[in-house]
């Protein structure tokens, strides 16, 4: 009745508003097959993947994002990042090399290269019989489609890391978690100190007098410090070290104090002249 290929297309624009439904119209007095596709408007784009890469990264359809993401994560899992030369680049593994046609790739490109595996979505295909013997006809199917909608859980999520008094009591235990694992470092420590002296008392005893008394003579300046062990950073990584900047530290603050109040003693007594 129709010719081949008469084809009723309805774009969608971005000033059209919502609408429930819409009719087409044509004048016949038969019924007459037809096929209805439907090309969902998913925001994000979401692309079906060419076969390879489906198969490398086992997902058939997804966002331009989150096909970089799922290409990051095979590349981090094979260990694919140049870590020599540049980390910007990767070498490709015999599938990656297959699939972008070249050995090495900068991850800048990625976005580019990955155009050529990315294609429309297949739309929702119906086949459908347009009747004329009625007046009225209902179709006896319906079609469920799936869509994606946003996750309820994430909208309670954003209300909680939102509740001021929320953040307060995240951060209050916290400062308890932190606390806790300061307690358990030191209570390790008085652990392993204890432990060490009930093993070896007088031999324990000899170790920490002479210990302490070599980072004391350290802090104070008082000992010569051997040149060779100065030019290991292993010397600097000493418990002392933390100790001897604190002193350090102290003293250049009270030597500027000093200096200001004499300063400013110097300015009053010229000015009373």
């Amino acid at each position: 009745m129709y010719p081949d290929g008469n084809t009723i297309e309805w774009n969608k624009t971005n000033n059209t508003e919502g609408v429930d439904g819409f009719e087409i119209k044509r004048k016949g007095d038969t019924n007459v097959k037809c096929k209805i596709f439907l090309n969902l408007d998913k925001q994000p784009p979401r692309y079906k993947l060419s076969e390879d890469l489906a198969s490398l990264l086992g997902i058939k359809e997804e966002t331009k994002t989150g096909v970089i993401l799922a290409l990051w994560q095979y590349i981090k899992h094979h260990n694919l990042q140049d870590n020599i030369e540049d980390k910007r680049f990767i070498n490709n593994d015999t599938r990656l090399e297959s699939l972008f046609n070249c050995p090495r790739m900068a991850f800048p490109q990625i976005p580019e290269l990955i155009n050529m595996h990315l294609q429309p979505i297949d739309p929702i295909t119906i086949d459908y019989t347009i009747r004329v013997d009625k007046e009225f006809h209902q179709s006896r199917y319906a079609y469920d489609i799936e869509v994606e909608v946003d996750d309820p859980n994430k909208l309670r999520l954003l209300s909680v890391f939102n509740n001021n008094a929320s953040q307060r009591e995240v951060q209050n235990l916290d400062d308890k978690i932190v606390q806790c694992v300061q307690s358990i470092n030191n209570s390790k420590t008085k652990r392993d100190f204890l432990l060490n002296f009930a093993k070896s008392p007088v031999e324990f005893i000899n170790k920490w007098v002479a210990s302490q008394s070599r980072d004391l003579e350290v802090i104070l300046g008082e000992s010569h410090v051997n040149l060779e062990e100065q030019r290991r950073s292993e010397f600097y990584k000493q418990s002392w070290v933390n100790e001897a900047v604190f002193h350090y530290a102290t003293a250049q603050t009270q030597r500027k104090m000093h200096e200001l109040l004499g300063s400013s003693s110097n300015i009053r007594n010229d000015q009373r002249r």
